[in-house]
């Protein structure tokens, strides 16, 4: 580790040396350099003792430093656990949510096509409905020109010929009937 590490390890030794020999009463009433006699010698072998040990610190540094690393890596996979375990959470929810949503879709494609086919249904009566109509009036309107029996529709003869004739007239039927009144039979 570096020098400034190194520092304050010296200072934090030289704290815990410090309150371990005086008490927290006689620190605070202490007036300046008071207690520089008794504590001078333990700073110093202390000064020595980290001078001389600096590079079986620096090892000890290193695996404090390391230990350091393992507790935060130990941290960030705590953190990660629980923000896996909360994402898990969060998932079944989505899935819950998903398979309802899938649900719904069948049920409203179902209805749908329930509603599709009640809609063809209406559409094919009103068609029915609307060409009975239709026929009902196309009737009535042949029936109000023609006739009940269609006795005004019926062709007639203005060339004058009475009786019951026969005639080929080359539209491939025959014609029935008196003189003014002919039915055509196919």
């Amino acid at each position: 580790m570096h020098l400034t590490h190194r520092n304050f390890a010296f200072l934090d030794n030289i704290q815990k040396e410090f309150v371990k020999m005086y008490r927290k009463g006689r620190i605070r009433t202490a007036n300046a350099y008071a207690l520089d006699k008794n504590f001078l010698p333990t700073m110093r072998s202390s000064m020595h003792y980290h001078n001389i040990h600096h590079k079986e610190l620096r090892q000890e540094e290193k695996v404090m430093s390391m230990l350091a690393q393992v507790q935060d890596i130990r941290d960030v996979m705590g953190r990660n656990l629980q923000l896996i375990l909360e994402r898990g959470e969060k998932f079944d929810g989505i899935l819950a949510k998903s398979e309802k949503l899938n649900e719904d879709a069948n049920v409203f494609r179902k209805k749908s096509r329930a509603a599709k086919r009640m809609m063809q249904r209406k559409y094919y009566f009103w068609f029915v409905v609307f060409a009975v109509v239709l026929l009902a009036f196309l009737y009535i309107v042949v029936m109000g020109v023609c006739g009940a029996g269609l006795k005004r529709c019926r062709a007639s003869d203005n060339s004058g010929s009475s009786g019951n004739q026969s005639n080929n007239n080359g539209g491939g039927g025959e014609e029935e009937g008196d003189g003014n009144n002919r039915l055509f039979v196919f």
